[in-house]
């Protein structure tokens, strides 16, 4: 019971911390935009043309797919690098893990999510 109100007090401290250092964060902050703090820094020159770059959205897709299988691999990974023994009490596990990540690769090539590259 006591180790309860201690992680209550905790999270209430954190949490109050948290809402007083936007506050402070929000009073004192120096309020006088101009042109030049709006602009595009770079280096500390200005910037010859535009910042804005045009982006190709298929690009994005094909980094959210990087992104969703690389940390999968990140949590593959630990189960793979230990012993046998713990393989082999969590086959179930890491095959349904897979089949999951196979199932989204599938659904998400069968749907249109990969964009393939027109020539």
């Amino acid at each position: 019971m006591l180790n309860l109100i201690f992680m209550t007090c905790f999270i209430i401290f954190a949490l109050l911390t948290a809402v007083f250092m936007l506050v402070a964060g929000f009073i004192f902050s120096y309020k006088s935009p101009d042109e030049i703090k709006s602009s595009t820094y770079e280096c500390g020159l200005s910037p010859e043309t535009s910042a804005k770059i045009s982006f190709n959205i298929k690009y994005f897709n094909y980094l959210i797919m990087f992104l969703i299988f690389d940390i999968s691999a990140i949590f593959l990974y630990p189960l793979f690098a230990s012993e046998f023994y713990y393989l082999k009490s969590h086959a179930g596990t890491i095959v349904v893990f897979l089949f999951l990540l196979l199932f989204a690769l599938f659904i998400s090539i069968f749907s249109g999510f990969v964009v393939k590259e027109r020539r």
